[in-house]
């Protein structure tokens, strides 16, 4: 965990100041449109890095954005970055949070999900957060294979052994696996359904 927090630290002012290529910039706009996401949510940006999501989101005009990270690094460079009243940065492992059960509309993991050791235990923590129908997103912002270089830490689950993962928690309706894009999202299952993939 030390090193993991030491890498990410490290990178944060780097991160802070590279510029988005076009094809990221566009990449959040598909996967933020499929999410299907509501004026007015909660969102929980889980793994927020440097702030980079957090203008996108805002468009969406949610009630309330949670930035979480656990480097301190990168949550003072998204601080300086996003400066809107509706973002609360927190340096907290999103795996450890202690958050209201069911207070979450949306939760995001962009470019995060594959640096996280348990996630078959996230995965079920998300979901406890999560409104019933509230949203998950998974993405990498080039694709899959993109998101096992040299900065992942943890390799992402091929997009199967994802949909299994999410399955029990999940009803999803997105996928997508090409050189261009990776993403998974869906809505959180209710009681009385049942996954449709």
């Amino acid at each position: 965990m030390t090193d993991t927090k030491a890498f990410f630290n490290g990178a944060a002012k780097l991160w802070a100041n590279k510029k988005p290529r076009r094809i990221d910039e566009e990449n959040v706009r598909t996967v933020l449109r499929l999410s299907d996401i509501k004026f007015g949510w909660t969102i929980l940006d889980a793994g927020c890095g440097a702030g980079f999501l957090e203008p996108y989101l805002l468009r969406y005009r949610p009630e309330q954005i949670w930035a979480v990270d656990f480097a301190e690094n990168m949550i003072a460079a998204a601080k300086e970055r996003v400066t809107d009243p509706r973002v609360s940065f927190s340096c907290v492992d999103v795996a450890e949070m202690a958050f209201n059960e069911e207070s979450v509309d949306f939760c995001i993991f962009y470019n995060a999900f594959q640096h996280f050791s348990d996630q078959e235990q996230l995965v079920a923590h998300i979901a406890s957060l999560l409104k019933p129908g509230g949203r998950l997103t998974i993405s990498h912002p080039q694709s899959r294979r993109s998101g096992e270089g040299e900065d992942s830490l943890f390799s992402m689950l091929p997009a199967q052994g994802l949909i299994n993962l999410l399955r029990p928690h999940f009803r999803l309706d997105v996928i997508i696996d090409n050189n261009v894009l990776f993403m998974v999202s869906g809505s959180k299952l209710k009681p009385v359904d049942t996954p449709n993939i």
